[in-house]
C-alpha cells in the first residue's frame, strides 16, 4: 500500500521544464545522432595511435558531418542546461540556508532572493540569442557565434519562408516582459524592485530593531507591525514570486517546444541530404 502510495505521488509530480524539452523528438534525434557518431570518431582513434583526440584524426577517417552534429548538440546542450537553472532557482528562493555563516556575511533573505532573481532576469533574456546560435548550426548558415543577431539569421535567404522565423520571433516576444529589469541589472547594476515585498523586508529590519516591538498591541496598526505577522505577510508574497517565475519559465518552455517542432524537420533534412544519415 506504501509503494502504491508513493507511486501516485510520484505520477502526480509535474515535470521539470528542462525535462519536456528534453523529451522531446528533436532533442532525443540530436542526442542519439551525435552519440553515434561520437562512438563511431573513438572506435577509428583505436586505430590511430598518433590521434589524442577526434579532430586529431586524418580527415578520412573522421565520421562524416561530425563536426556539424557536434556543433548542434553542444547548443542544444547550452539551450537545456540554461532551462535546468531556470528550473533550479525557484527550488534555491524557497530554501533559505539561515546560518550563521550567512548572518556573519550579511546574507539575509531579502539579498537571497535578489541574487537569485538576477540570475533568473540573466538566464532567461540569453535564451533569444542561444535560440539564435542553435538556428545557425542547425540551418548550416556559417555565421560566427558573435554575428548571430536577428538580422543575420532570421533574415537569411536559408529561412525564408520558414515557420522557425515566426517561433524565434514569439520567444523575442515573450522575453520583452523582462527586458527592463535585465538591463537595469546587466548594464546599471541596479537589481529590479519588488513593491510590496521591499516594503515588507523594510518594514520587517525596523521592527526587529525596535525597542517595543515585542510590546503588546492595543490596535490592529501596530498588530501588523509585529515582526511574526511581518514574517507571515513577507512568505505569501515571496510565494507568489515563486509561482510567477514557475509560470514565465514553463510558458517559455511551451514556445521552445513549438521552436523544435518546427527545427526538427530541418536537422533531419540537412542530416539525411547533406551527410547521408538516416
Amino acid at each position: 500500500m506504501k509503494n502504491e502510495n508513493k507511486q501516485n505521488r510520484t505520477s502526480k509530480k509535474t515535470r521539470s521544464c528542462e525535462e519536456r524539452l528534453l523529451k522531446h523528438p528533436y532533442v532525443i534525434n540530436v542526442l542519439r545522432v551525435f552519440n553515434e557518431l561520437t562512438e563511431t570518431a573513438y572506435e577509428q582513434m583505436k586505430e590511430n595511435e598518433k590521434a589524442k583526440t577526434v579532430w586529431d584524426l586524418p580527415s578520412e577517417m573522421i565520421p562524416q558531418g561530425l563536426s556539424y552534429h557536434n556543433q548542434v548538440f553542444r547548443h542544444t546542450y547550452n539551450l537545456m542546461n540554461t532551462f535546468e537553472r531556470l528550473d533550479h532557482i525557484p527550488f534555491y528562493l524557497s530554501r533559505f540556508p539561515n546560518s550563521e555563516v550567512f548572518r556573519r556575511e550579511g546574507i539575509s533573505l531579502d539579498t537571497w532572493i535578489k541574487y537569485h532573481h538576477a540570475n533568473f532576469l540573466t538566464s532567461y533574456f540569453s535564451v533569444y540569442d542561444l535560440v539564435l546560435i542553435l538556428t545557425n548550426q542547425v540551418f548550416d548558415l556559417g555565421l560566427r557565434h558573435q554575428d548571430c543577431n536577428e538580422r543575420t539569421v532570421l533574415k537569411n535567404e536559408k529561412l525564408h519562408k520558414s515557420k522557425v522565423v515566426d517561433c524565434v520571433k514569439a520567444i523575442k516576444k515573450r522575453l520583452l516582459v523582462h527586458q527592463e529589469d535585465r538591463n537595469l541589472f546587466v548594464h546599471r547594476g541596479e537589481l529590479p524592485t519588488f513593491g510590496k515585498l521591499d516594503k515588507l523586508a523594510l518594514m520587517i529590519r525596523i521592527a526587529e530593531k525596535s525597542e517595543n516591538y515585542e510590546k503588546s498591541a492595543e490596535d490592529v496598526d501596530s498588530l501588523l507591525l509585529r515582526p511574526r505577522v511581518l514574517n507571515y505577510l513577507y512568505k505569501v508574497e515571496r510565494q507568489d514570486l515563486i509561482q510567477y517565475l514557475r509560470k514565465e519559465t514553463s510558458e517559455l518552455t511551451t514556445l521552445i517546444g513549438a521552436y523544435f517542432d518546427e527545427l526538427h524537420p530541418v536537422y533531419d533534412i540537412i542530416t539525411k541530404t547533406k551527410f547521408g544519415r538516416k
